[in-house]
């Protein structure tokens, strides 16, 4: 069902109607807590690249709603598969959209240190980026800055690593 949505509301031809019933049902779906199970499973494995970017997209806006509510064994699945998805994704839009799902999720759990793992990626020696890993080098960046805006305070130790990245 969800993957119909997606396709209607990312099709070439687009209908109207289909494309308000869409977004409305898309809408009404990412009010309930088993949507971001749903997306993340969409942002897997959708062949399509838009419908990738789009669930991205869609999560990335509900996601401060429901991660509280999401037990913490499933959010520690959920922020491994991001990071899979993250390193592995190869449509530049989709690979945007799950930089902006982590770096919400970053905003709720850097503070606390529930995810370390995250940093280790986006700290990786730059050097190890070939030119066609040039937009995850970029995004790396983004999700720095907006680390060092909102969680400075945690980043202290990692000042080194920043300077490194900056330097290159």
């Amino acid at each position: 069902h969800i993957d119909i949505m997606l396709s209607t509301l990312t099709s070439i031809h687009p209908d109207n109607n289909q494309i308000k019933q869409s977004t409305e049902a898309l809408k009404k779906f990412s009010e309930n807590i088993q949507s971001v199970e749903m997306l993340l499973y969409q942002m897997k494995n959708n062949q399509n690249g838009n419908n990738r970017q789009l669930a991205g997209v869609v999560l990335y806006k509900c996601i401060d709603k429901h991660w509280q509510k999401i037990p913490q064994d499933k959010q520690l699945l959920i922020k491994t598969l991001l990071i899979e998805l993250y390193s592995k994704e190869t449509t530049k839009l989709a690979l945007k959209a799950i930089a902006h799902v982590i770096m919400k999720i970053c905003k709720q759990t850097l503070l606390n240190k529930e995810w370390d793992t995250l940093l280790d990626i986006v700290f990786a020696n730059p050097s190890q980026y070939n030119t066609e890993q040039q937009l995850l080098f970029e995004l790396n960046l983004y999700i720095i800055s907006e680390l060092i805006s909102s969680s400075m305070e945690y980043l202290k130790h990692k000042l080194n690593d920043i300077n490194n990245i900056l330097t290159v």
